[in-house]
């Protein structure tokens, strides 16, 4: 991650800014902080870091509840998949397509039970997505 072997994109602009950004992954405090990496910190802060923790840790949420959901309806990726890793990647891929259609074709019953954010008053509604059975063993 450190030497950009990962193919991150070049940096951006973000909307509305003149300052190129660059593009990083959400992680725990078990990483090292590095230039593509937004972890959460410890320190005190100010009402401007604050809201930027929150943001940061419910990005991070969002993140592993997508892990979580895919992993769920898809059996196969909850145990070691035994084959070349281009072939793993088509395996995620396949259960990213699958999802997404799934959703599309069914979406008053699948993914009934996932939780939701009122933005409005920041409280979240958890629901049990985690209890619910596999789509496709």
């Amino acid at each position: 991650m450190e030497n950009n072997t990962l193919n991150f994109p070049p940096d951006d602009y973000l909307p509305g800014s003149q300052i190129k950004t660059p593009y990083v992954d959400v992680a725990d405090d078990v990483f090292r902080l590095t230039k593509r990496l937004m972890k959460p910190w410890s320190q005190k802060s100010t009402k401007e870091e604050k809201i930027f923790k929150y943001r940061l840790s419910r990005a991070r949420r969002i993140v592993e509840n997508a892990f979580g959901i895919l992993t769920n309806s898809f059996q196969v990726l909850q145990k070691d998949i035994n084959l070349e890793v281009s072939k793993v990647q088509d395996v995620a891929l396949a259960c990213c397509v699958l999802h997404n259609y799934i959703k599309h074709k069914d979406d008053q019953t699948y993914l009934k039970g996932i939780e939701f954010e009122y933005t409005e008053t920041v409280t979240l509604t958890e629901k049990e997505w985690r209890k619910h059975t596999f789509i496709i063993n």
